[in-house]
């Protein structure tokens, strides 16, 4: 299941624009990820939806049986959450505002790719 457990960290951190845990140095980052907690997504992005932030958690859990049990059924979840949560008019002013928002912090990101790039 370390593959979830990756999964979920890409997702923490392309959500949260940074990654899970404040540690930088090697030795640290390792302690980090096997003992300390991490900094719930809510926390760092308190705009995430509370369902989606509990999928990632999910994925992070330190206890290997309480993360999803393949990635299938990580692929359920995440659909369900999809289902649920598109369509309103509010939430795509919402998730533009919070693109926008990602533009500002990071120049660059949501932007198309220059011309000839892969």
């Amino acid at each position: 299941r370390v593959d979830i457990w990756a999964l979920g960290l890409v997702l923490y951190e392309l959500l949260a624009l940074r990654r899970p845990y404040e540690a930088t140095q090697d030795a640290a980052v390792m302690k980090a990820i096997l003992f300390e907690p991490f900094i719930p997504l809510e926390q760092v992005r308190p705009g995430v939806s509370p369902a989606l932030a509990a999928i990632v958690m999910r994925c992070l859990s330190k206890n290997r049986s309480e993360r999803f049990s393949s990635a299938r059924e990580l692929q359920s979840a995440l659909e369900r959450f999809v289902k649920t949560h598109k369509g309103s008019e509010a939430r795509k002013q919402k998730a533009k505002a919070w693109l926008e928002s990602l533009r500002a912090a990071e120049p660059g990101v949501g932007s198309p790719a220059p011309s000839g790039s892969r």
